[in-house]
C-alpha cells in the first residue's frame, strides 16, 4: 500500500509525499523480510531522486548511496550507475553544495567504472556523467575529460534519453566563452533528441 501511495503522489508530482511513502513501504521490508534485494534497491533510488527532488539534498544522497552499496554488493553495475547518476540534477556539479565533492562517491564511481564491461556503454556513461560532476572542483581538469567521455559512451549507447542527460551536463561543463561554439552545437543536438 505504500509503494502504491508512493505512485500516486509521484503521478501528483508530491515528491515530499513520495519520499514519505517510501521511507514506510523501506520500514516494512526491513521488519517483514524476504523481499529480493532488486526491490529495496529500486525503492532506495525512488527515495533518493524523491527526497532530492523535495530539497532534502543530504537524505537523498544517503538513499542513493545505500542504494549503490546495495547494488554493488549484489553486482547489479547497472543499478549503481542508475543511483550514481540521480545523485545530482541534470547540471554538472554535485548538488550537495557550492565547492564540495564527495570523496566516497568518487571512490565509489572509479571502482564500478573499472570492472564495468566494455560493451556496457549506458551505464559507462551515467557512471562518467557522475564523475564529472563529483570531480568537478577537485580536479576541474579531469572532470572536463570525464564528461567528454561520458558523452563517446551516451553515443555508442544509442539510447537517446542517456545521450540527452549526458549532453545536458555536458553543457554545463563547458563555461567561459571559448566554449560558446560547443555549447550551441550541444543545444542543436538535444533539439535534435527532442524532435
Amino acid at each position: 500500500y505504500s509503494v502504491a501511495a508512493a505512485d500516486v503522489a509521484q503521478a501528483a508530482q508530491a515528491s515530499g509525499d513520495v519520499a514519505a511513502h517510501l521511507e514506510r513501504a523501506l520500514a516494512v521490508m526491513k521488519v517483514s523480510g524476504g523481499r529480493p534485494a532488486a526491490q529495496r534497491i529500486e525503492l532506495l533510488v525512488r527515495l533518493g531522486i524523491a527526497q532530492r527532488d523535495a530539497g532534502e539534498l543530504m537524505g537523498g544522497r544517503s538513499s542513493l548511496v545505500e542504494a549503490c552499496l546495495l547494488a554493488e554488493s549484489v553486482g547489479d553495475d547497472a543499478s549503481v550507475a542508475t543511483a550514481l547518476a540521480a545523485l545530482n540534477s541534470d547540471d554538472l556539479w554535485a548538488g550537495i553544495d557550492w565547492s564540495t565533492f564527495d570523496q566516497r562517491v568518487v571512490t565509489m564511481i572509479e571502482r564500478v567504472l573499472r570492472r564495468a564491461r566494455p560493451e556496457s556503454h549506458a551505464v559507462t556513461a551515467l557512471l562518467s556523467a557522475a564523475l564529472a560532476a563529483e570531480l568537478l572542483y577537485l580536479d576541474p581538469a579531469r572532470s572536463d575529460r570525464v564528461s567528454s567521455d561520458a558523452v563517446v559512451a551516451a553515443e555508442a549507447s544509442g539510447d537517446p534519453v542517456v545521450l540527452a542527460r549526458v549532453l545536458l551536463q555536458r553543457y554545463w561543463a563547458v563555461s567561459g566563452s571559448e566554449g560558446n561554439a560547443e555549447r550551441a552545437q550541444i543545444g542543436d543536438r538535444l533539439i535534435q533528441l527532442t524532435e
